[in-house]
C-alpha cells in the first residue's frame, strides 16, 4: 500500500469524499513515523546492516549513518582482525571510565569495545590499523514525501501510522465519531505490532543461537 492509497483510505474513513484534508494527512503520516521512530522498543523491520564501515588508525571515532537511531544488541556490532575474522565488539557500560582498561595496551590491540555518543561510535582501545566493521542498527525509515513510495512502515505495519494519522486529523478537526474510532484501531495496531516484535526476536534470537 503506497502513501496515496494510505491518503485516500484515511479520507475515507474521515467520511470526506474530497482531497481537501490530502495535505494534512500526509504531514500527520510523516509525524507519526518520526514519533513511533523515537520508542523505546522499535520494531524489527527497522533493523538493518551496515558492513560498508571501517575503522581509522590511531583514531578511535567512527562517525555513524545519517539514520541510525540505535543499536540492534540482539545482533551485535562486528569487527574483523587481521586475520579476516570477526569479533563481537562489547558495550562499554560505564561512558566515564570508558577505554580506561585499556590503557597501556600494544598499539596493535584490536578494539573489544563500543560506546556511541552523539553521532560517533566510540572504540576502545584505539585501533592502530584499519578494521572492517558490521553494525546491526535501528534506522530510520524513508519519509512519507511522494505519493506511490511504501516504505517499511506501510509494508509492515500499515495500520499503525493510519490509526495515529487519522486520529491526530480527527482531533483537531473535532471529528468526535472518528476520533474514537481511530483510537480503537490504533490500540489493536501497537498491539499487534508489540506482539509480532516480540516473536520475531524471539525467532532471531533462536537463529543466532543456532536453535
Amino acid at each position: 500500500m503506497d502513501r496515496d492509497a494510505v491518503v485516500t483510505l484515511i479520507a475515507q474513513r474521515l467520511g470526506k469524499r474530497g482531497t481537501s484534508l490530502d495535505t494534512e494527512i500526509v504531514l500527520e503520516l510523516q509525524q507519526a513515523q518520526r514519533i513511533y521512530e523515537l520508542w523505546p522498543e522499535l520494531p524489527w523491520f527497522l533493523s538493518t546492516k551496515n558492513t560498508g564501515l571501517s575503522t581509522t588508525a590511531d583514531d578511535n571515532s567512527v562517525t555513524l549513518p545519517s539514520a541510525f537511531i540505535m543499536a540492534d544488541e540482539d545482533k551485535g556490532f562486528f569487527i574483523t582482525n587481521t586475520e579476516g575474522e570477526q569479533q563481537r565488539l562489547t558495550k562499554n557500560e560505564n561512558s566515564e571510565a570508558a577505554g580506561t582498561d585499556f590503557l597501556g595496551l600494544a598499539d596493535a590491540a584490536l578494539p573489544e569495545q563500543y560506546d556511541i555518543q552523539a553521532f560517533e561510535l566510540l572504540l576502545y582501545p584505539t585501533p592502530a590499523a584499519v578494521h572492517s566493521l558490521e553494525l546491526n542498527y535501528f534506522a530510520q525509515d524513508t519519509t512519507l514525501s511522494t505519493g506511490a513510495i511504501e516504505n517499511e512502515w506501510l509494508k509492515y505495519a500499515p495500520d499503525v501510522l493510519i490509526s495515529e494519522a487519522g486520529l491526530q486529523i480527527a482531533r483537531f478537526n473535532q471529528f468526535e465519531a472518528s476520533m474514537q474510532a481511530f483510537a480503537q484501531d490504533r490500540t489493536t495496531a501497537v498491539a499487534r505490532m508489540q506482539r509480532q516484535n516480540v516473536a520475531r526476536r524471539e525467532s532471531d534470537r533462536n537463529a543466532l543461537m543456532g536453535g
